[in-house]
């Protein structure tokens, strides 16, 4: 697959949208559902809690009723009654609206075989009922939308037992069990009526423009699912508020228009006493307005709601974006720059279109920016070509609202060319894999050295001990450093910054070319010389296998795959083994045609790009994107992956294209996999015998060996931890190439199975397969497989900056985690977030010029160690104010929280569950708010909500910038959290309430 049609290839996989079979219930207009033959399966398991990682997911047929009526009690015919399905997990591409039908004369509906998805979870600890939660909701013509609260249904019967466990876990959700009737009434009423008229600064209207209200686009993410909040409050703030949490569900045309070529635009169906999410965008060039409507007819006591009433007018003007001419030119000889990146960063705004520009051939290109709001609110960013010699340029300025355009002209600096030369000090020989890094004259701080000054790409001496580098000019130290992530070497440095060599300071002018020489302690030997330790292969095979190794090793190459990795419980590995080793090794099979006939699976194929450069890694995934019906597109118009992660050997970066993500990492603390060469074929690393170094004399076993015509088996039996393995390799006599290779108790149990399909040699002697499939089982039973189809393999001959730089859209999040400690004995510390204004060319290089790793302070908490004091500034109860209660000989759970915390709110059912569950166990469950509120709104707030734990409200913190002074002492940067004290006092956890729970499990009798 070359290139160029790579785009056209991912999105043929776009398009293949996977949708559920579970249609939804669609019935006729008589408010009965008709009778049909072929009813669907009363219960569906579309996934276990075993195969699932502890999340079952099944459909449930039931049917549900209920009257439509109106504010008097009168009942409306031909209303459009929906079900949705509202669950904290669902399939990928679920449908979460499963029926509809309308209301007869007497207002009476019925939804029958509607199938719920209902999920099971595995206690973790807490015990979960097996729920499927969904809402009803209305639209009748004159009338507003309604909506039901929520309800779930249970597939067990009720009994005694489970009613006395449900019932105190959420009173405000009201729970069917199997074979009770569900009935569900909906009460319609009057609509709320919302109309306006958009226009710019210029007084001229707006046509196009969308308004949305209750689901909105997330700005932080165009391409995501959106934002969403509505919520039904009655008439009076004591009323419990009915969330609409089923509005994705709703006709589009009901929360959502457009304006007119008039600029306006309105809403006939709201309904009454209603908050809703609300959002005007006139077009990514303008700065959306994001709001929160109430239908209300009194606004609410200390509300920033827009309260626009039952018939409502809300107009808004928007600034109409500037046209900003940018010129660059080179500072030295005023020739335009072209190929240069111009990138605006607003302080606070997100810019996803006008902001990002590429220069012409006259060094020019136009931004479409807004007007300022305060001065100096943009920072211009100019990113020359990396094959130019000019350094990045960046600065603030301001786009007036006076006149429609403005000229920014800008002159790029030309850097400093340093050419470093490593040889050996003894032979004079040139040595490779030296990296470096670089000290000023002012500033012992080392800071790497990059080829170029838009991306860190951590360059090392090539195979003549060269390195060149585009610098700031100014005075500075070069220390030599082995390339101690890099790929494998000939020769072996061992430097590093302590006892790395340090140069003399030099001088580096602009324009000019400085060259340094560093002569480096001898190294090693090329240990390819070194003799090939006795092994139960033949040599001639351990050879073939050594040169390819290293072929792989240190290749620079970009594989196309389509890649499947998945679960295979329900495959026969028995059949598997069978099948795979009867097929021809020398051909690709059809694995589509093998999946489908022959074990009745569907094979779901991904794409992905493997790019490598020794230790160098970068895996991009194009995974189908269920909700979208077209790839996303980057602001060059290129398929923008789904998923891509890079580790350069000290950076690891990965993200996500579905909530745009990015997580930042030492490459050495990084977890995760990233895709490579050794995924896809077996190339054994032969052990060596160093210098100086005595061979064992131990007899090793010698396999059996079988002759398969052009190949080789390999079979035999081992001694491993007290037990016995048993071993197969099956080999190409001429190549060595490895067709086959498993492991396993026995030879009819083999336990790890690969196999390796069509070798084709690359021009640089690299032999690589067409195919890889592998699988391992567990209790017999297939746990997972892999299967890589190989479409393309292309070496490359040099390896440019952007080849491992991520770039990243408008609106990521950067996760920052470098710095973060692993000691397991203190509590995980809370990362760096930044969210970015624009596009990004390269994440580590953007992190490294706005927010570089902070050194952070060792935590406070020391897990074993006595808990600080509790300082608290007034107990609260279900009555007011209360004694501190004993904690002697109590397990104490902390829950840090606040009401004015959307996420700690979300919390509390989790929280008053454990509390119930609890209950008769020697714990106290302790509720820590905030010190920004009073006993009376606390108190208030309970009564509310139904909290009966012990409630508490933090003292003020003795510095500024902590939610509290308790806060501050277990080091709280964000709540929610939690922390657990054991019977004897000390701290034992800080983290998150979920993985606080399995602590308090830890601890209880």
């Amino acid at each position: 697959m070359s290139q160029s049609s790579f785009p056209t290839y991912v999105i043929l996989f776009f398009c293949m949208s996977i949708v559920l079979s579970a249609a939804v219930s669609t019935q006729p207009a008589n408010g009965q559902s008709s009778v049909s033959d072929s009813r669907p399966p009363e219960v569906v398991v579309l996934n276990t809690i075993e195969e699932n990682a502890g999340f079952g997911m099944e459909l449930h047929r039931v049917s549900i009723r209920g009257v439509a009526r109106d504010s008097a009690g009168k009942p409306i015919s031909a209303a459009t009654v929906y079900v949705a399905s509202q669950n904290s997990r669902s399939p990928g591409g679920f449908e979460n609206l499963r029926g509809q039908t309308t209301s007869d004369e007497a207002g009476r509906y019925e939804l029958n075989d509607v199938q719920l998805l209902v999920n099971r979870t595995r206690p973790n600890p807490l015990p979960e009922p097996a729920e499927g939660g969904f809402v009803v909701f209305g639209v009748a013509d004159g009338y507003g939308i309604t909506w039901s609260k929520e309800h779930r249904y249970r597939p067990e019967e009720r009994q005694q037992a489970i009613k006395q466990q449900d019932a105190p876990i959420d009173e405000t959700v009201p729970a069917f069990y199997r074979n009770e009737p569900m009935v569900v009434d909906l009460d319609f009423d009057l609509p709320a009526t919302l109309q306006g008229q958009i226009t710019d600064d210029f007084g001229q209207p707006i046509a196009g423009a969308t308004v949305s209200l209750g689901l909105i686009r997330n700005w932080r993410n165009l391409d995501g699912g959106g934002m969403s909040s509505c919520r039904y409050v009655g008439k009076v703030e004591e009323v419990r508020p009915v969330p609409f949490g089923a509005i994705r569900s709703l006709p589009a045309e009901l929360r959502e228009t457009t304006t007119d070529a008039d600029g306006r635009y309105r809403f006939d169906q709201l309904r009454r006493d209603t908050t809703y999410l609300g959002l005007i965008s006139p077009g990514p060039l303008f700065d959306a307005y994001q709001f929160s409507l109430s239908t209300q007819e009194k606004r609410p006591s200390k509300s920033r709601l827009v309260c626009t009433g039952y018939d409502g007018t809300l107009d808004r003007e928007f600034e109409t974006p500037r046209d900003v001419n940018v010129v660059v030119v080179d500072r030295k000889n005023k020739q335009p720059v072209s190929d240069a990146i111009v990138t605006a960063y607003h302080k606070r705004k997100i810019r996803h279109v006008g902001s990002r520009g590429r220069t012409d051939a006259n060094g020019e290109t136009k931004l479409r920016l807004p007007p300022s709001e305060q001065e100096d609110d943009y920072e211009l960013c100019v990113e020359p070509s990396s094959t130019e010699p000019l350094l990045l340029e960046s600065f603030r300025f301001t786009v007036p609202k006076k006149g429609h355009s403005i000229d920014v002209p800008v002159k790029l600096q030309h850097a400093a060319i340093v050419q470093i030369r490593c040889v050996d000090a003894d032979s004079g020989d040139p040595v490779s894999g030296v990296r470096f890094e670089y000290e000023t004259d002012t500033h012992s701080t080392p800071q790497t050295v990059s080829s170029q000054s838009v991306y860190v790409d951590h360059p090392v001496t090539n195979d003549q001990g060269m390195l060149t580098a585009y610098l700031p000019p100014g005075r500075r130290r070069f220390i030599a450093l082995d390339d101690s992530a890099g790929v494998e070497r000939s020769q072996s440095v061992s430097l590093d910054h302590d006892t790395g060599l340090r140069g003399e300071l030099v001088e580096l002018v602009a324009g000019e070319t400085t060259k340094v020489q560093f002569e480096i302690p001898p190294v090693l030997d090329d240990s390819s010389s070194w003799p090939i330790r006795k092994s139960v292969f033949p040599k001639e095979y351990a050879e073939k296998w050594d040169l390819q190794g290293r072929l792989m090793r240190n290749a620079r190459v970009k594989v196309s795959v389509r890649s499947t990795r998945t679960s295979g419980k329900k495959l026969d590995a028995k059949k598997m083994l069978e099948t795979f080793r009867n097929l021809d090794p020398y051909q690709v099979p059809n694995v589509e045609a093998i999946f489908n006939d022959t074990f009745d699976a569907k094979l779901h194929q991904t794409p992905m790009v493997i790019t490598v450069d020794g230790s160098k890694k970068r895996e991009d995934t194009y995974s189908v994107d269920i909700g979208s019906k077209l790839p996303r597109l980057d602001s060059d118009g290129n398929v923008r992956p789904t998923r891509t992660m890079v580790s350069n050997g000290f950076e690891f970066v990965s993200v996500s294209g579905f909530n745009n993500q990015v997580d930042v990492n030492e490459a050495s603390k990084s977890r995760h996999h990233i895709s490579s060469l050794h995924d896809l074929c077996r190339w054994p690393l032969i052990r060596r015998i160093r210098p100086g170094q005595t061979p064992p004399e131990d007899e090793l076993p010698q396999p059996n060996i079988i002759d398969l015509g052009d190949r080789v088996a390999f079979e035999m039996e081992l001694e491993r931890g007290g037990g016995k393995m048993v071993f197969r390799q099956v080999c190409d006599k001429k190549t060595g190439f490895i067709f086959e290779f498993a492991v396993g108790p026995t030879f009819d149990d083999l336990a790890d199975v690969r196999f390796y399909f069509a070798p084709t040699e690359q021009s640089n002697g690299l032999i690589l397969p067409g195919m890889e499939v592998s699988w391992k089982l567990r209790d017999n039973k297939i746990q997972h497989y892999e299967l890589h189809l190989i479409d393309e393999v292309k070496l490359l001959d040099a390896i440019t900056p952007e080849t491992f730089a991520v770039a990243i859209p408008a609106g990521s999040m950067i996760v920052d985690y470098r710095g973060i400690s692993n000691d397991p004995q203190q509590p995980r510390q809370r990362p760096e977030q930044v969210i970015v204004k624009s596009d990004v060319t390269d994440t580590v290089a953007y992190l490294q010029r706005t927010s570089p790793p902070l050194k952070r302070t060792e935590s406070k908490i020391k897990y074993g160690q006595k808990a600080p004091d509790l300082e608290i500034a007034s107990w609260v109860g279900a009555g007011g104010d209360t004694e501190a209660p004993d904690l002697s000989g109590k397990v104490v759970l902390i829950d840090f929280w606040g009401i004015h915390c959307g996420p700690c709110v979300g919390q509390l059912p989790e929280v008053r569950k454990a509390a119930t569950y609890f209950a008769d166990k020697p714990l106290l469950l302790l509720g820590l708010h905030d010190s920004h509120t009073t006993t009376e709104e606390l108190r208030a707030f309970a009564e509310k909500e139904g909290l009966t734990f012990q409630l508490a409200i933090d003292k003020p913190a003795s510095e500024r910038g902590w939610f509290g002074e308790t806060m501050r002492a277990y080091g709280i940067r964000g709540i929610p959290s939690s922390a657990v004290i054991d019977q004897e006092g000390n701290v034992v956890f800080v983290g998150s309430f979920k993985e606080s729970l399995f602590k308090v499990e830890e601890l209880l009798p």
